[in-house]
Parts: C-alpha cells; structure tokens; sequence
C-alpha cells in the first residue's frame, strides 16, 4: 500500500513538473506577436493615431489582447493569458422566431414505430398515414386549404435562462396572426409502414410553384420585444393581412416570465406602428441607448431608413440611405449584409458591399455623411467582406476586418484596415499576424478571432468602437 502511494505522488510529481514546463514554454514567447505591414493604397499618414484592438484565442485556452497603434512608428502591445479549463463563449442576447409551422419548410422523420395518433404530427400527415397499408410507400399530393383556413404558426423564445412557450402563449400568437391560405398551396406527403403495419418514414414538402414563405424581424430592448412578420407566394405576392389586428406594421409584445414560461395576455400583444405593405422590411433595430427603433426598409427602389420612439412610437424621422441592391436575395426579401449601430453614428451595409454612414446633428437627426464601395482595392475586392469594425472622427471612417483565409499561408488572424472620406477610399494596408505562421493542422489549435468578433478601432483620443 505505501509503495502505491509513493508511485502515485511520483506521477503526480511528473505530471505537475511536465505542465510547468509547457506553460513555461509558451510562456517564454507569449508576448512576442509582430504584425507586419503592408500599404495597399494611398497615403499611410492618413491612418496615423489609429488604434486597432484584437483578441485572439488558441482552443478556448491561450488568449492573446493585442493593441495595434498606425503610425510612423506602430506600436504593439500584447497581454498573454492562459487558462486550465476551456472558456466557454458568450452568450447571445435574447430572440425571438416566429414563422409558418415547420409542415410548411419541408421535414422528414424516421423510426422503428411512429406514434400517429400522436397530435404533435399534422393532421394531413396523420390522414395520408392512415390510408397506407402495412409495408406500402404512399405518396400524396394534398391542397392544404382542405384541412386549414388559415396557416398555423410557430413562436420560438430564446430568452435566457429557460424561457418556454406554453400552449396558451402560442395559441395567442395563432390568433392574433391570421394569414388566410394560399388556395393554390399544395404539399407533397410521404408516408412508409413496415410489414407490422407501423410507421417507419415521413416526408413532406411543398409543391414547387406552390409555395408559401414567412419572414420576419425582431429586435429586443430591456423591456420589450419588437418584430415585423408577413407571409408571401413564390412569386412575392404578399398573403392578406386584413384579418391581423392592425393590419401591416411593427409589433411589440413585453418580456417578463413567471415560473421560467412566458406568459402572454391578449392585450399585451399588439400591432403598434403601421407600415405599408408595398415597402419591404429589410431590417429593425434599436439605438444602443435603446430609446428609438431603427426601421430599414426597401421602397420602390431604395433602402429608406424610419427613427421611431420606442416609447411613444411615434415617427421621428424617415430619410433614404442608399440605392436598394441590384441582386435579388430571394423571391420577396430584401437584406442588408450588416447593419452597425453606434452612439452617434450608424453604418449600414448592403449585400453588394457598399456602405453609408450617417451621423447624428445637432438637433438629434440622422444625416447621410457619404457612401462608399468596400470593394475598391484592386484584386482585393472581398476584402472587407467579414464582420466589420468602424470609427468615425467626423470627417473619415476607419473599417478594419480579418482575413479568415484558412489556406496556406494563413490569414485567420491577419487584418485590413481602410480609411474611407466622402471622396472615397483614401487609404487600405495589409497587417500579416505572427500567430498565422503556426503550422498545427488540428482545426480546433488554429489560432482564430475571439468569439468570431471582429477587430475593434478607434481614432486617437476616442473611444473604441
């Protein structure tokens, strides 16, 4: 017994000492991150004072915060930290989903022995089961205004901790949304039963021609939810909504729990700024104080930006923004690739990677500063076509963004920098990081952006971004 117990402390001892070592390894060169340089266009002074932050991590273990200053003469500033345990991510905020029932996108299921008389599966889906015989495959084509008047819906929370939707909270949603049923809907429904006469496949999908979609957005505050919902054909022709309270609009219910369920009365949910039919949501956020909604949409062929009151919602302000993008995203929807909300300035950014930058003046009001193309570098067109950070200064607008080029050599953690003025692009570089020389093949030991963030920048004497 004692001999055991010497052993044991021995590879204790080992393992202890072996761990010192390979912390003390890495710990011998944990500083040591060079970013090199390189002008790709225009004037390097027109970048002097700007600070670029970025944080790195090594398999949620080894972290390295690193502080790039553009100058004459850069300056580097590194903090190495290790960890023993993994570093979890940080969670996202709360959402919110709400769209057409699941029946409706195409699902499938497949087991020993599917319980149909389980209510959990549609009833077409429950009637074209009960014509099959035992080890038939049955194919049927049903219209679905035959079993349904209006499109049954689907709410999601994801509010945490534990949020659920109970069956009183869904009915809610079900009948405050009442989209009437395309009559030319049909859905394809596939059924398989063993020898037994149990049901061991389901499929379903909609009929090509036939199909309907659902589209939505929803930003959230500390108090309230705000979302847009509407329902379209294949050919963009928007599904009436008469029968919804309000009609067409931005609606808004309020965020509270009891027991860990949401919990929702009729009066709470509600139809509180109307909107057009004709002009297409493409986006909707809030200020970062949180006090207005920031509504893009698409009308005719712009993108027009609508400042509403989030307390009062009363309109405050509708300007346009940029040309709407030439290439559709959809058979309805419009989209923004990237929408950057900052404190007194907002930067939108469309899909064919063009950006506008308006700032707030004096009298609190958005105002268009100038649009730019973030494809102007010759032979680097995507070159700023991830995650973005910005800071404006009044007069330029500093753009960094990484590479995530995970072909050899790497540029995962590499970055470009841009200064943008209202004549357009007045300088981009190129800065190379030494953790993209790492040769490791182990995806999960590839040193990559913290949290898949972008970097953040300032100007000198502000605040990052």
């Amino acid at each position: 017994m004692r001999k055991s117990l010497i052993f044991t402390l021995l590879l204790l001892l080992l393992a202890v000492g072996s761990f010192g070592y390979i912390h003390g390894s890495v710990d011998a060169s944990k500083d040591a991150v060079v970013i090199d340089e390189t002008v790709l266009y225009g004037d390097k002074s027109m970048a002097d004072g700007i600070v670029v932050d970025i944080s790195i991590d090594c398999d949620n273990r080894l972290f390295w915060d690193t502080r790039y200053t553009v100058g004459e003469k850069s300056e580097i500033n590194t903090t190495f930290t290790f960890s023993q345990t993994q570093r979890q991510p940080e969670q996202t905020g709360p959402t919110f989903h709400i769209g057409l029932d699941g029946m409706f996108h195409g699902w499938g299921a497949s087991g020993s022995n599917l319980d149909m008389r389980a209510e959990t599966y549609p009833l077409p889906v429950r009637d074209v089961a009960a014509c099959t015989k035992p080890g038939e495959n049955r194919t049927e084509t049903i219209y679905v205004k035959d079993y349904y008047n209006f499109y049954p819906i689907s709410v999601g929370f994801e509010w945490p901790p534990g949020f659920a939707v109970n069956e009183d909270t869904n009915n809610l949603f079900a009948d405050y949304f009442k989209f009437p049923i395309n009559p030319e809907h049909q859905v394809e429904i596939n059924i398989e039963k063993n020898a037994a006469g149990s049901v061991c496949s389901i499929g379903l999908s909609s009929v090509q021609g036939t199909n309907v979609y659902s589209h939505a957005i929803s930003t959230v505050t500390t108090s309230h939810c705000f979302f847009t919902f509407t329902c379209f054909t294949e050919e963009g022709q928007l599904l009436d909504t008469s029968h919804i309270p309000g009609g067409c609009g931005v609606y808004r219910f309020p965020r509270h729990t009891e027991s860990g369920v949401h919990i929702l009365t009729a009066d709470e949910l509600q139809t509180v700024f109307p909107l057009d039919e004709q002009a297409r949501v493409v986006s909707l956020e809030t200020s970062q104080d949180e006090s207005k909604l920031l509504l893009v949409t698409k009308e005719d062929e712009d993108y027009m930006l609508t400042v509403i009151d989030a307390a009062t919602l009363v309109e405050l302000q509708k300007l346009r923004i940029m040309r709407a993008d030439t290439e559709s995203s959809g058979p309805w929807v419009p989209m923004l690739r990237n929408f950057y909300i900052y404190e007194d300035y907002i930067v939108p950014v469309s899909s064919d990677n063009r950006l506008v930058v308006l700032a707030l003046n004096a009298e609190g009001d958005y105002e268009v500063q100038f649009e730019v193309s973030l494809g102007e570098i010759e032979g680097l067109e995507s070159a700023f076509s991830s995650e973005l950070g910005t800071s404006y200064n009044g007069k330029e607008l500093a753009v960094a963004a990484f590479h995530y080029d995970y072909s050899r050599p790497r540029s995962i953690c590499s970055f470009y920098l841009a200064v943008y003025t209202d004549a357009g692009l007045a300088y981009a570089g190129r800065y190379q990081h030494s953790l993209d020389k790492s040769l490791m093949d182990d995806y999960s030991l590839i040193c990559r952006p913290l949290d898949g963030a972008p970097p953040r920048v300032m100007w000198k004497g502000a605040s990052i971004r």
